[in-house]
């Protein structure tokens, strides 16, 4: 898309206004809300609906399932945080396993492809996370933000963008494994409260999961565990 900037009143004010007055009530809302109305009519709903039947194209019915729900909880926790694009938000909910279910091979080539040697030191089991990126670039999918979100989802990292938070954060939430938990209600309602509890939640039972199954943890896990863990012992 191009965008034609014109002359606009709202928007002459000098740049020694802006210094004395940063949060000037006559200018600088109506120009931020200006801004954020050209961001948010990037991602209508018929973009969601355009990704959605891509996704469901590509997953299994069960898969497909998760990506709903990790795409409906990403929105909320968004609106939550107060993080200013839900529907972005929404939209990379549902992208975020686009190609859990490819084979080895299919991964690999797109690393081959895109020179991304850093597979080597992950798990196979992170794979998607990265060819994903990749795939939903080739897809046409341009949002940068959004394809980080998708390659951050698995291991995380030490530093997450509040969207890669988000989704890090919806995938354990929308798991088939924790959606159905007892404990879901109460641990969604604090992570809706503290992106920091959020990440711990789940850093800290994909460290328990790993550690009985006798598997390495990744570092970037580790780090977000004590990381968040600092966070929330100084609250």
């Amino acid at each position: 898309q191009k965008f034609l900037i014109q002359e606009n009143e709202l928007w002459k004010e000098s740049s020694s206004d802006w210094r004395a007055n940063p949060s000037s009530k006559n200018l600088y809302p109506k120009v931020l809300d200006e801004i954020l109305n050209i961001i948010r009519n990037k991602y209508p709903n018929e973009i969601f609906e355009k990704w959605r039947k891509v996704i469901q194209k590509e997953l299994t019915e069960t898969r497909f399932n998760h990506s709903i729900r990790v795409s409906n909880l990403a929105e909320e926790l968004s609106i939550s945080y107060g993080y200013l694009f839900p529907q972005k938000a929404k939209i990379a909910g549902l992208v975020h396993d686009i190609t859990k279910q490819k084979t080895i091979d299919f991964h690999l080539e797109k690393f081959n492809r895109y020179g991304f040697d850093g597979y080597k030191s992950i798990p196979k089991e992170a794979y998607h996370a990265f060819s994903g990126k990749f795939y939903l670039s080739e897809l046409g999918m341009i949002d940068s933000e959004i394809l980080n979100s998708v390659a951050h989802h698995t291991l995380g990292n030490p530093q997450l963008t509040a969207l890669d938070g988000i989704i890090y954060i919806s995938d354990f939430l929308g798991s088939d494994y924790f959606y159905d938990h007892p404990s879901f209600d109460d641990s969604f309602s604090l992570a809706k409260k503290s992106l920091a509890y959020g990440m711990n939640l789940k850093a800290k039972n994909t460290m328990q999961d790993l550690i009985s199954k006798n598997k390495s943890i990744h570092e970037n896990t580790l780090q977000i565990y004590n990381k968040t863990n600092k966070l929330l012992e100084e609250v």
